[in-house]
């Protein structure tokens, strides 16, 4: 299905929770034990029915894309987007449900359309803190495309992974989980370098910043 001219105008409201789903898409909080086909966590218990509000099919999506089950939560999530449910959180999820447990071969003409649907509408919305990541991924992207079609693409990477860089390690973690079978092992370990630089990257910066606290502290001259 194409999603691409079934998008509305974005509505609803954005709910992150970090959950557990089984096949048929009941969850609750990660505190608690699956019996049957039915999860039940604490006091909360979810079922995705018709008409369910966006908030609650967000939350399976999500359970269901960290549990691995990919096919799932990108069922889900095209349905909000075209139900016009839009966020940039929801294309990002929805992209990574698409390229999750495939490899590059596997992402057919159809499912490309699909993520540029989403990553177009998604950049007409307001930046918020989720569209680094959705930049991020389509830059990555970008650089598997030129890589399969001609083994270049270093200028695409340089680009990829100063943007992966700057991403928060959740961020990191989801897409190079996520995008494992897209791209190959050299880059894994190149975008993993990229990490440990931006991890010592900061705890310099911030040695540097207590150094000149420090300094600014001189003492008052006495006559």
């Amino acid at each position: 299905m194409n999603i691409g001219s079934a998008f509305t105008q974005p509505a609803g409201t954005q709910l992150n929770n970090q959950v557990i789903a089984s096949d048929n898409a009941q969850v609750g909080q990660q505190i608690g034990a699956q019996f049957n086909d039915a999860v039940i966590h604490d006091v909360h218990y979810y079922s995705v029915s018709p008409g369910d509000p966006p908030e609650r099919r967000h939350a399976v999506a999500r359970a269901h894309l960290d549990a691995g089950n990919p096919r799932r939560a990108e069922e889900i999530l095209r349905g909000l987007i075209t139900d016009g449910h839009l966020t940039t959180e929801r294309a990002y999820l929805y992209v990574l449900s698409i390229l999750s447990s495939r490899s590059y071969v596997e992402i057919t003409a159809d499912l490309s359309e699909d993520i540029r649907a989403a990553t177009s509408m998604a950049a007409q919305l307001a930046k918020d803190d989720w569209w680094p990541a959705l930049a991020t991924v389509d830059s990555l992207l970008r650089y598997a495309h030129a890589e399969y079609n001609d083994g270049s693409g270093d200028d695409e990477f340089h680009v990829a992974s100063a943007e992966f860089g700057a991403l928060d390690p959740a961020r990191q973690d989801e897409i190079d989980r996520h995008l494992n079978l897209i791209l190959s092992g050299a880059v894994h370990e190149r975008l993993a370098a990229e990490r440990k630089y931006q991890v010592a990257s900061e705890r310099m910066n911030g040695r540097r910043v207590e150094r000149a606290g420090k300094s600014s502290k001189t003492t008052p001259y006495r006559p």
